[in-house]
């Protein structure tokens, strides 16, 4: 595994833990596809998560902190769970 795939690894199980699930990326490879559709975070968690993402790559693999936030995008959408914080009893339902 090279130093980008581990931290994909580290980022997904952070973002499983940051999100309250006792799930490895082990775990997740057994699941059939789409599991980060099952899962849910809110925004507040996926903000920390993508701050302590975005230091992970710069750490892991030295890069600067525009290069690391710009793979985060990918990340996100590749893998991000779905936020599940949304409060639509006060939306204008016209």
């Amino acid at each position: 595994m090279n130093k980008l795939d581990k931290s994909y690894k580290e980022i997904i199980e952070n973002m499983m833990s940051i999100a309250g699930y006792d799930v490895t990326y082990e775990d997740l490879l057994k699941e059939e596809d789409g599991w980060w559709s099952r899962y849910t975070m809110t925004s507040e968690q996926r903000d920390k998560w993508v701050e302590d993402s975005i230091n992970v790559l710069r750490k892991n693999l030295k890069w600067p902190k525009y290069k690391a936030k710009n793979q985060m995008v990918w990340v996100e959408l590749m893998w991000g769970l779905r936020i599940l914080d949304t409060d639509l009893s006060n939306a204008d339902t016209n």
